[in-house]
């Protein structure tokens, strides 16, 4: 079981270095953060919801809640972090755009 958590709560993307441009852009334009983080978590020769910026971008502004949701589980995997596959089906549904600035602020801090 894993015991790591987000570095900032859903709602709290104010509080870590970056968090304020971060909220600007996800609530403004998520796709395009949403495509830098996924760029970030994306392996060499790896495709995850995109794979590259502008595929990542042109995924999440086609089908934003259900690339936000794979994504989620993706991140969590790789840094550990506690939660499950319900749980992030009910956030990106509920506050996509929350979820790509937390996604985001994790990645980046």
């Amino acid at each position: 079981m894993s015991t790591n958590t987000w570095k900032s709560g859903l709602c709290s993307c104010c509080v870590l270095p970056g968090g304020s441009e971060a909220c600007v852009l996800g609530l403004c334009c998520p796709s395009v953060l949403y495509g830098l983080a996924v760029e970030k978590l994306a392996r060499p020769h790896e495709c995850v919801v995109g794979g590259t910026f502008l595929g990542a971008c042109l995924v999440h502004a086609s089908c934003g809640i259900c690339a936000t949701f794979i994504a989620r589980g993706a991140f969590r995997e790789k840094y550990g972090i506690k939660g499950d596959c319900c749980t992030d089906c009910l956030i990106a549904y509920f506050c996509d755009c929350c979820a790509v600035i937390q996604v985001t602020l994790h990645e980046s801090a």
